[in-house]
């Protein structure tokens, strides 16, 4: 029954059943239990239809991820052509593909400060109240690799100076950074997977946690497709984007199945910015 995909006449009743990463009990998901529990309606109310949820259910199963234990939930947003609804991927899920690698050589991870000698990058989130925070940064180390993988980031793209954000700015930009250095170090894995913080720009607030939706109004956004076709799993391909990154830490365009499926939906390595999709963050308040 592992990695089996259950179709029957009812929509709502259609199930795929699969074994989530690092797990040893298969899990099952059903597009009335995702809805149910899995999914963050739009601030208009708005909650996913039938072929969001399947295309949800997808990507968890070819990322092998497991809701029930918080890994992703499906969160909704608002823009001029209407909702719109992505997965969401908590921090977690990226530390626990890392961990298992046996390439994983540890992170670095701080913020980049203004101070009065000039400008600093410093490993933690912690800063004075008279710094300037300017962003956050990270560094991933693999065994396999002669030079890490780094990323640094503006705070002032990812902040929404709300909930969180307003509270711990600094962990929240360092937490961002880990994500996008963690992408670039284990493409296959975690490409097109965004967390709850990089996101919250997008949606204009922190992301919040799943709600029950039965009682608000069904988008209509696609029919549901007749048939869900079979995923592959995000192990495919994987000794072939190791094999074609080069010593200098860059990685080439070779990707696995799963992962260029993944890509088409959520974009490049990292959250798109306004500049970039300006699209995407239209209609936001």
């Amino acid at each position: 029954m592992a990695n089996e995909i259950a179709t029957t006449n009812g929509a709502s009743e259609r199930e795929i059943v699969f074994i989530p990463f690092g797990e040893r009990e298969e899990i099952t998901l059903k597009v009335g239990m995702v809805k149910s529990f899995f999914t963050t309606p739009t601030r208009a109310g708005n909650v996913p239809s039938d072929a969001d949820v399947i295309k949800f259910m997808m990507l968890c199963k070819a990322r092998e991820l497991n809701p029930w234990v918080g890994d992703a939930y499906l969160t909704g947003y608002d823009t001029q052509n209407g909702p719109q609804f992505s997965l969401i991927t908590a921090h977690q899920a990226y530390l626990k593909r890392a961990e298992v690698s046996p390439h994983f050589d540890g992170i670095e991870s701080g913020v980049i400060v203004k101070t009065a000698s000039g400008i600093e990058q410093r490993e933690g989130d912690f800063c004075t109240s008279d710094e300037t925070l300017l962003g956050g940064w990270a560094r991933v180390y693999r065994k396999d690799r002669a030079k890490p993988f780094f990323d640094s980031l503006d705070v002032k793209v990812y902040s929404t100076g709300k909930s969180r954000w307003a509270k711990d700015t600094a962990g929240m930009i360092v937490k961002c950074a880990e994500g996008s250095a963690l992408r670039k170090a284990f493409p296959s894995q975690l490409g097109g997977l965004y967390h709850a913080d990089e996101m919250a720009s997008v949606f204009d607030a922190d992301v919040a946690p799943p709600v029950p939706v039965s009682r608000l109004k069904e988008s209509t956004i696609a029919d549901t497709p007749d048939e869900m076709p079979e995923p592959q799993s995000f192990d495919e391909g994987t000794d072939a984007v190791d094999e074609a990154t080069d010593t200098e830490g860059e990685t080439s365009g070779v990707e696995s199945a799963s992962a260029k499926a993944t890509a088409e939906v959520f974009g490049a390595d990292r959250a798109p910015t306004p500049e970039e999709a300006p699209d995407l963050y239209a209609g936001q308040e």
